[in-house]
């Protein structure tokens, strides 16, 4: 987990209006944290929301991650008896996949 400051802040940007504005109450300590981001709880417009937020740096620390995998995948493909691998394909649909689920933005589209 990130600090509630981190979440506070990365709030306040997308929002354009502090918390305590934007919502009616807010759970600082987050309720669940994973690999991209954590939930906490809140209250908009009298109704419960979670809000997720990305952890810092996740965006760069996969665009870097999948860098070191192509130029893996790269190599594989290029040692004649291992090309029937396909690692720079496998590596791009992996990638995309991945991308999209660390979107919040994509996320927010089937809430």
């Amino acid at each position: 987990a990130h600090a509630a400051a981190i979440s506070r802040a990365e709030v306040e940007a997308a929002t354009g209006a502090s918390i305590e504005d934007y919502f009616d109450a807010w759970e600082d300590e987050p309720l669940a944290s994973g690999s991209i981001g954590q939930v906490h709880l809140a209250r908009l417009n009298g109704s419960a929301v979670a809000v997720k937020v990305r952890h810092p740096r996740v965006g760069a620390e996969l665009e870097a991650d999948f860098r070191l995998l192509e130029l893996l995948a790269r190599a594989v493909d290029s040692v004649p008896g291992l090309r029937w691998l396909d690692a720079q394909s496998t590596v791009k649909q992996f990638g995309w996949a991945l991308q999209r689920q660390a979107s919040l933005e994509e996320e927010a589209r089937w809430v």
